[in-house]
């Protein structure tokens, strides 16, 4: 199982994300989708006018027989990752657990596209600001290009540039072929939310498969699991105060935070897009499999 906290140990997004695709497969024996690989699909046997480069010389020494090595099919895939880097995505303070998940998550994607040669795009949003975004490739210089600028973000650094241009959810989205994928890691917490679920909706008309990632820190964020002390509230959008004992007000707030929770999903439901409860405690193995049930539709 890949957890948050045994990937924080390692500096660099290359390690990271080859490190975790490994784990992810070998674990993958164990599941059923056993024998899944982002390259290997399966055997099948051996017909002349085969290309004998293709055959499986091990399995040939130990049965005396001939196969030959299927891989994935290459589908011409196009992903695009739109991740949040917003104040909100830094909690919890001096640990940056909900952007590193998304971070992480975005690489051992990003690593596992680029060995299948499907293009990927990402798009770093703050605020309403569009702070960064890739062109729409698979080469492994680009993918280089995005954990360089990633790990600035991973080791708590400010970007080392910044396009800080408006966020219009309908330009992010111009572009974007038909049957194409969108992987989104945010909190939800967008200032301009019809605008945002109206974009979503103009992808679902181009057919495109939508995987929603509502990336939470649940104990605290969902259930206000705090000590019975009174702590300071700080909004991390906008610096509000406020200063008080989470018990006297956690049965509403757990309500309220339901509620919102209820509507996204709702509207998740509504537009046909796949929502994913993205909390910072549970394994990444989960989003990387709903990734690749989404990522299957496609083919």
């Amino acid at each position: 199982m890949l957890f948050l906290k045994d990937l924080l140990v390692f500096e660099q997004l290359s390690m990271l994300a080859q490190k975790a695709m490994e784990g992810f497969i070998s674990g993958l024996h164990k599941s059923p989708l056993r024998g899944f690989s982002v390259e290997f699909a399966e055997h099948r046997s051996y017909n002349p006018g085969d290309n004998i480069r293709n055959l499986d010389w091990k399995l040939l020494a130990k049965t005396d027989k001939k196969y030959i090595k299927q891989t994935i099919e290459e589908t011409n895939l196009r992903c695009y990752f739109w991740l949040d880097i917003s104040k909100s995505m830094k909690y919890p303070e001096g640990q940056e657990l909900k952007l590193k998940y998304s971070i992480a998550l975005g690489c051992i994607l990003a690593q596992a596209l680029s060995k299948q040669r499907d293009a990927f795009q990402f798009s770093l949003i703050d605020e309403n600001k569009l702070a960064w975004q890739t062109d729409v490739k698979s080469t492994k210089g680009h993918l280089s290009n995005i954990f360089s600028k990633l790990e600035l973000l991973w080791n708590s650094k400010d970007l080392d540039t910044y396009e800080n241009l408006e966020l219009s959810f309908a330009k992010l989205s111009s572009g974007i072929p038909r049957r194409s994928m969108v992987v989104i890691c945010s909190d939800l917490l967008f200032e301009n939310q019809s605008n945002f679920w109206e974009t979503l909706k103009y992808l679902k008309f181009l057919k495109c498969e939508i995987l929603l990632i509502d990336v939470q820190h649940h104990n605290h964020e969902l259930h206000l699991e705090l000590d019975n002390i009174p702590y300071e509230f700080i909004d991390l959008e906008n610096q509000s105060r406020v200063r008080l004992n989470p018990t006297e007000i956690k049965e509403s707030y757990k309500n309220a935070q339901t509620k919102v929770r209820e509507e996204n999903i709702q509207h998740c439901q509504q537009l046909g897009v796949s929502y994913f409860d993205g909390d910072v405690s549970f394994p990444l193995d989960y989003a990387i499999m709903q990734f690749y049930r989404e990522r299957n539709k496609l083919k």
